[in-house]
């Protein structure tokens, strides 16, 4: 290969390995928490990831916090567990549907509502929110069936509806999206982290807002 082309060929890959690694949900997380890591008599972390990019960014938690990350809920995408994950002492995984939610997400959603619900008061709540958890998780609104949930998200999807509005419609229908799961710490003082997959960024959009706008307390 002429001494040009192998130049050309090594920047290729060196960009291809940065534009990667910029959206890596482990090399983010651990990034992020290293940066501002916990004081040693802190109290200790239980950390709840939510999304398709959710068991990368615990294992980031993992790298980052060590013993100090006593518990992790992780609700994501079937097929995205890794075996890595799932050796980590403490970690608890369910799987939810995506992109069109099912009962799988309304039993994961559950789950993560009795957990924000149960949180001790002498741990740090951390939560880790990345794209699909509009559909992986869910808590429907009293007298909304899952069958008005699916015939939305499926309609939205196959009329190319943005996602902003498309999740903003989801959030109409549920108790915990729209902010609402933020609520229920009652001003608990907590962290989250978000690996976006929406225009803007917008907490308020990821997730269908499942923890933004942030409730009073909630740092992101």
């Amino acid at each position: 290969m002429p001494a040009a082309s192998s130049a050309r060929h090594r920047l290729l890959l060196e960009l291809l390995h940065a534009g990667l690694e910029s959206v890596d949900g482990r090399c983010r997380v651990r990034e992020a928490l290293l940066s501002r890591p916990p004081a040693a008599h802190a109290a200790p972390v239980w950390a709840a990831a939510v999304g398709k990019a959710a068991a990368s960014m615990a294992l980031g938690a993992v790298d980052a916090l060590g013993s100090s990350l006593a518990r992790v809920l992780v609700i994501t995408k079937g097929g995205h567990l890794s075996p890595e994950l799932l050796a980590v002492p403490g970690v608890e995984t369910l799987e939810g549907a995506h992109p069109i939610p099912d009962r799988r997400s309304l039993a994961a959603g559950a789950r993560l509502l009795d957990w924000v619900d149960a949180l001790p008061a002498a741990v740090s709540p951390l939560f880790l929110v990345s794209g699909g958890a509009s559909s992986l998780v869910e808590v429907l609104e009293p007298g909304v069936c899952l069958e008005e949930l699916e015939q939305l998200s499926t309609r939205g999807l196959a009329g190319g509806v943005p996602i902003g509005e498309l999740n903003a419609r989801r959030a109409r229908l549920s108790q915990i999206k729209g902010g609402r799961l933020a609520g229920r710490l009652g001003g608990r003082a907590a962290r989250a982290l978000f690996l976006s997959d929406v225009p803007d960024d917008d907490p308020a959009v990821i997730g269908s807002g499942l923890l933004g706008p942030a409730a009073e307390g909630v740092e992101r």
